[in-house]
């Protein structure tokens, strides 16, 4: 067999419950230069079926200034797509070869968000890879946005179908659950989308919408103008004008008040640069008007667009997920306990304790707190700190994974952040030298630890119980940190 040659295109993933599914996944998700007379690559994504039964596998190919998506019969040694009412048979194509997939149903040119961009045509229009049932068949072609449809080669012609399936990665950003939010594709010309978020008004209090878009292998937060027909990204400093994007639809989030690197737990994951850094989107007065940007904690700013010259600012809001399932709520110990505040553990003696944050210095750091005896404390370099006033946590669906060394799970909580930048998260330990007792505590990475307050002392455990927020059964295209 000859060399095997892999192009790979970026396909956009998410982090989801906190379990990285890459940015842009170069392994699972390729696609592989073939041609007519060699055989399937491993893991090639089957499309559908024509009238014999015989599989049709998905591939793309270039015709003159087009990539279009196309279809490949091994069986018959046939591959086709089509272009201005011609079907076109093709020998080199590049096969589609993965395992994170699925159809969903859609119409008139609409694509639901992740679905896979699978070619492009000559003036840069995405085009998406759909199919649709032909009598006992199933065959895939292109989905043409700007023609309101999907288009296949069949019959040594092309055909036209209002309705069809949409090929989506699966897990990412596909929403069909009626869940309320997604990432929906976007053109400027295009209308936005139900339940697009509003991210603040231009100078001439137009509204201006959050999105993203993949800009050089990255994908960074966009801004949308709808009525100056404009949307653009930052990247190293100046503002990009993009066409295409993807519009964030979501009936539930919030803009909360931060400063510098801090971002909330609950923040939404707008993008990520080639070394992995994640970013956010934010929003401040500026003159007259509340205009949205880029947060990025490495430059412990805001950073946005204003008169064409890029602006940054210390403090600002940042767009979270207002989630109903759990917050954090600002009481002291002299206070009555909030509703729905989560027991996280008991004393030796049996009293409920709860857990919290507290502002120490430049560090936020979680705390335990017993409200039977009116007491509460933290730790920080060996040494219990008593506190009294606090953030509690008020939350639904808590549940308790086992790790150790330091490590978490995905869909930990993140409840506290040292000033040095490092995130800290909540733990509990039910150890024997605790009397039957069940301590929560802080998970240090970096100590590779549970330290918790025991018999006025602090002490550590590798191995312990990790808070974890269960999620509402969704699609998963929250994409929250």
């Amino acid at each position: 067999m000859g060399k095997v040659e892999i192009n790979i295109f970026p396909i956009v993933s998410v982090e989801i419950g906190g379990v990285d599914r890459k940015l842009f996944d170069t392994f699972n998700n390729a696609w592989i230069k073939s041609n007519i007379k060699k055989p399937l690559p491993k893991n090639a994504i089957v499309g559908g079926r024509d009238l014999e039964g015989n599989s049709i596998y998905l591939a793309r190919t270039h015709v003159d200034e087009y990539l279009l998506p196309c279809y490949v019969i091994p069986k018959k040694e046939e591959a086709w797509t089509s272009l201005n009412g011609k079907a076109i048979a093709v020998t080199d194509y590049e096969v589609l070869a993965g395992d994170s997939y699925r159809w969903v149903k859609d119409q008139d040119g609409n694509t639901p968000g992740g679905a896979l961009i699978g070619g492009k045509a000559f003036n840069g229009e995405q085009l998406f890879i759909g199919r649709v049932a032909i009598e006992k068949g199933f065959i895939p072609g292109a989905v043409w946005p700007s023609k309101k449809g999907l288009y296949v080669a069949y019959d040594e012609s092309e055909r036209f179908y209002a309705k069809y399936e949409v090929l989506v990665i699966a897990g990412c950003d596909a929403c069909s659950c009626n869940s309320p939010c997604s990432w929906v594709n976007a053109h400027i010309e295009w209308r936005m989308p139900k339940h697009a978020v509003v991210g603040g008004l231009d100078e001439d209090g137009n509204v201006v919408y959050v999105g993203r878009a993949i800009y050089h292998n990255e994908i960074h937060p966009c801004m949308i103008n709808p009525v100056k027909n404009t949307a653009w990204i930052m990247v190293h400093g100046k503002p990009v004008s993009i066409k295409m994007f993807e519009v964030l639809c979501h009936k539930r989030y919030k803009w909360t008040k931060t400063k510098g690197d801090y971002v909330p737990a609950g923040a939404i994951i707008a993008g990520k640069t080639k070394d992995g850094e994640e970013l956010f989107v934010g929003r401040t007065l500026v003159q007259n008007c509340l205009l949205p940007g880029e947060v990025q904690r490495t430059e412990k700013a805001l950073i946005l667009v204003h008169n064409n010259e890029e602006k940054r600012f210390l403090n600002y809001d940042i767009l979270v997920i207002d989630d109903k399932t759990r917050s954090w709520v600002k009481t002291s110990i002299s206070r009555p306990l909030p509703k729905k505040t989560a027991s996280c553990g008991r004393d030796h003696e049996g009293n409920v304790l709860n857990v919290g944050r507290t502002q120490q210095g430049d560090n936020l750091l979680p705390c335990v707190i017993n409200m039977a005896k009116k007491e509460a404390f933290t730790t920080l370099n060996g040494t219990v700190i008593p506190v009294t006033e606090f953030e509690i946590l008020a939350a639904e669906n808590v549940i308790w994974v086992a790790e150790q060394n330091g490590e978490t799970p995905g869909g930990s909580l993140i409840s506290g952040k040292t000033a040095e930048g490092e995130e800290l998260y909540i733990g509990r330990t039910k150890a024997g030298e605790l009397e039957g007792a069940i301590i929560p505590g802080a998970i240090w990475p970096s100590k590779k630890a549970l330290l918790v307050v025991h018999e006025g002392a602090e002490k550590a455990f590798p191995h312990y119980e990790t808070l974890v927020i269960k999620k509402p059964k969704c699609c998963g295209s929250c994409t929250i940190s």
